[in-house]
């Protein structure tokens, strides 16, 4: 099924590509090779890309920017541009320190949307 959309994407060659969740599905090899492949076939075919991903690494990975959204409707609740240079190595210093910056953000916006609680006396 992925491939029949690699391949329509190189027909069709759209404006605007979404992609939800794109390696959920798929074993530890094949995400790793269309992980390196999708920023290629973007390239080729030059769509915008939107990809939506409960992944730190995957979105550090595949985006120039990385947007957090809040849980309730609005404005993103953070924005972190990625200048990291192309192929992207998750174990580099740049790619570690911005993994932490956003996980940092994530948590901060999880502690912002948890309910208070009020004790019964």
């Amino acid at each position: 099924m992925l491939r029949l959309a690699i391949a329509r994407l190189l027909l069709v060659r759209p404006r605007l590509l979404l992609i939800d969740e794109p390696f959920a599905a798929l074993d530890a090899e094949v995400r790793a090779r269309l992980a390196a492949f999708l920023p290629e076939l973007c390239t080729l075919a030059r769509p915008a890309v939107v990809v939506a991903t409960g992944s730190v690494e995957e979105a550090l990975y595949l985006a120039d920017r990385v947007l957090v959204l809040p849980r309730e409707p609005g404005p993103a609740a953070f924005s972190l541009d990625n200048l990291l240079a192309r192929p992207r190595e998750e174990g580099s210093v740049g790619f570690v320190t911005l993994r932490r910056e956003l996980r940092r953000a994530l948590e901060k916006e999880d502690r912002h949307t948890v309910p208070e609680v009020e004790a019964a006396a």
